[in-house]
């Protein structure tokens, strides 16, 4: 993730401050805190069961799609590289990562956000996998 990862400046800028929201979700709950401010400010009810709230469950959903893009494209590698690699498969597995792709970049081409170049830009350089790849045996 350094100046040797292969990535633009611009994306590794983005990633960090993905990086940095994480973290304060995860040490801390600060951006799930703010859910309970009209709670603490004593203007409302405390929840203890889940709500939807479309602002709080759009940044979830993103991550979760891009996370799943990764993991798609690491699929191929649970096949042999002796097996045989049947076209219906490598032309479904195409549309999902396609798909994928275009759930990731929706955020630059809807909302101009820089974030969804800057995962485009990441999974195809850090995850650059395809239908075809396959894992090689080992002392091959």
């Amino acid at each position: 993730m350094g100046a040797d990862s292969g990535l633009s400046l611009t994306t590794l800028a983005q990633l960090e401050k993905v990086d940095v929201l994480f973290d304060w979700e995860t040490h801390g709950q600060r951006l799930s805190a703010t859910q309970s401010m009209e709670w603490l400010k004593g203007t409302g009810p405390l929840h203890f069961l889940p709500r939807f709230e479309e602002n709080a469950f759009a940044p979830f959903m993103n991550r979760y799609l891009e996370t799943m893009w990764m993991v798609h494209r690491l699929f191929p590698f649970i096949r042999p590289r002796t097996a045989p690699l049947p076209d219906d498969w490598r032309d479904r597995w195409n549309i999902i990562d396609d798909a994928l792709e275009r759930c990731a970049f929706s955020l630059t081409a809807q909302f101009a956000k820089p974030i969804g170049q800057a995962v485009v830009e990441f999974v195809k350089t850090k995850f650059p996998f395809d239908a075809t790849s396959s894992l090689d045996p080992v002392g091959s």
